[in-house]
């Protein structure tokens, strides 16, 4: 494994490799335009369109950097609401590994092994803290990294392909909001998680 920093400059060699010198040279002009974009940022029109699970939206550039420049935190959520269970789990589908933009990234494996969800109202699923495993061939690891408290490790067969496992059945909304720093937001809304990074990345 290489320190991280190496890492990085490995990876701005590759990608300055694979850029087109034309494409180098205008690139201090668009950083200026993002710029000026920032700034009148207030302005820009909000996208409203529904994003439909499991297909592309095939945005344009320019409705790309809006949305990425309208990106915002959630403040407030509605604690009535909830998600289907296909909808949920579709989300966890394109956060996989093997998914773009993941897998352009050069790594052997994933940086992130594990997120642990912490359900609320995801109708067809027991409310409780599961485990998204991304890279399943640190199962074995991940376990013995949790063996001080005995999760279940009990598999969602009807995820399907997702590997999704129950670790703890019940109300988790009180250790998601204290450990989200006290943030409503982390007990209000259908579900949050929280994410664990392995910090030594082998490259491909």
């Amino acid at each position: 494994a290489r320190p991280l920093e190496t890492t990085a400059s490995i990876w701005r060699q590759k990608v300055a490799a694979a850029v087109p010198a034309t494409a180098r040279t205008v690139a201090p002009a668009a950083a200026a335009r993002a710029r000026d974009t920032l700034q009148t940022e207030a302005n820009l029109p909000v996208m409203t369109s529904p994003i439909f699970f499991g297909m592309l939206p095939g945005w344009t550039s320019a409705e790309l950097q809006r949305l990425i420049l309208q990106r915002r935190s959630c403040h407030e959520l509605n604690p009535n609401a909830s998600i289907s269970l296909p909808d949920f789990l579709e989300t966890l589908r394109v956060a996989m590994p093997s998914v773009a933009p993941f897998g352009m990234l050069p790594y052997s494996r994933p940086l992130v092994p594990l997120a642990v969800f912490f359900v609320h109202r995801v109708q067809g699923l027991t409310p409780g803290l599961y485990a998204f495993v991304r890279d399943e061939t640190r199962l074995h690891w991940l376990r013995g990294a949790c063996a001080g408290r005995p999760y279940l490790w009990q598999r969602v067969f009807k995820a399907g392909n997702v590997p999704l496992f129950l670790l703890e059945a019940g109300d988790a909304s009180d250790l998601a909001y204290r450990s989200s720093s006290q943030q409503e937001v982390a007990r209000s809304g259908v579900a949050s998680c929280a994410v664990f990074m392995e910090y030594q990345p082998l490259l491909c």
